[in-house]
């Protein structure tokens, strides 16, 4: 049964620790590690997205919970031109 979403919020500093959970939940499924081997904190999120130059920074929320995440940047080269930062979903919800 496919994961219903309930909202989709940008980032605000409120859901830096449960996105912190989420990331380093994401470990189990980017080749290498998501965090680097470094687990995310609240503080690491909103460090990394707080100040981003992104044009959107979108979390999918379900029962009051991140279970994704995407990030559209502006290309360096090209300012017509933007592509996916990071896409991911949290594992409980893939498949």
């Amino acid at each position: 049964m496919l994961s219903k979403i309930e909202i989709i919020e940008e980032y605000r500093e409120e859901l830096a620790a449960p996105l912190a959970k989420m990331f380093n939940s994401w470990d189990k499924l980017w080749p290498g590690g998501f965090t680097g081997g470094v687990p995310y904190t609240a503080e690491r999120v909103h460090k990394e997205l707080g100040p981003t130059k992104a044009i959107a920074v979108l979390i999918a929320i379900k029962q009051g919970r991140p279970i994704g995440f995407l990030s559209l940047l502006s290309h360096w080269r090209d300012p017509d031109t933007a592509y996916v930062g990071i896409f991911g979903v949290s594992p409980d919800v893939v498949g």
